[in-house]
């Protein structure tokens, strides 16, 4: 399977699931508080503008080679899918006490969607199972622009190609 393609059933698994799946900002194809997951390889316009988005982005392709002995004869290729899932939430309000980037609540429903979404990957049956699953804190800089940005690594097991 090539990494683009496991990408793209990532995003229509998240767009296809029902809306009970998440508890506060929702994901899939409505307008109102919906994040649309879409695949990107560098979403940076979206970024710059600070546009509501949950991108799917195969990052790369790990691979490990394996020689036979005594020659350099390639035996067996294997591959491990790395794809990121990245969300880009800005804060439309301000904390009404002052000292946080945005209200408890609105934040609390953002930390809880990233985390949906995460244990949604992380529980499928995937034609590869993942292997690990790296969520870094919520990206700083941006953060003091009122704008969460969240991201997560999933690596899949390898197969052989």
């Amino acid at each position: 399977m090539k990494t683009s393609d496991l990408a793209e059933d990532i995003k229509d698994y998240l767009n296809g699931l029902p809306p009970e799946t998440w508890s506060g900002h929702k994901v899939g194809l409505e307008v109102t508080d919906y994040v649309h997951a879409e695949n990107a390889l560098d979403p940076i316009l979206s970024f710059e503008v600070q546009r509501r988005g949950l991108y799917v982005i195969p990052v790369m392709s790990l691979y490990d080679r394996s020689t036979s002995q005594g020659r350099q004869k390639v035996v067996k290729l294997n591959k491990s899918p790395v794809i990121v899932i990245c969300l880009s939430i800005p804060f439309l309000e301000v904390d009404p006490q002052g000292y946080d980037v945005a209200s408890w609540e609105n934040i609390k429903l953002l930390l809880n969607l990233r985390e949906e979404i995460d244990e949604a990957i992380a529980r499928y049956e995937w034609s590869t199972p993942i292997k690990t699953i790296t969520v870094e804190q919520a990206q700083e800089i941006p953060m003091k622009q009122r704008w969460f940005l969240s991201i997560t690594e999933f690596e899949f097991d390898s197969f052989t190609c």
